[in-house]
């Protein structure tokens, strides 16, 4: 998994995210709270220098 990767899958929605390294969300309505990229520690499963979410934290991205 990687952002991009789920960017791809979630075409159509308005936003995705990923999590736990290897899972990736698709969503149009997002409520959130902002924890800071601190908390998103996990390396992605399909690029280890990019992180993708944390223990129930997700990195969330607006499509454009």
């Amino acid at each position: 998994m990687t952002a991009e990767l789920c960017a791809t899958l979630c075409t159509g929605s308005a936003y995705y995210g990923t999590q736990y390294s290897q899972e990736c969300w698709c969503g149009d309505n997002v409520d959130y709270d902002a924890n800071g990229f601190s908390v998103c520690d996990m390396p992605c499963s399909g690029n280890s220098d990019e992180m993708c979410g944390g223990a129930y934290t997700m990195s969330v991205y607006q499509t454009l």
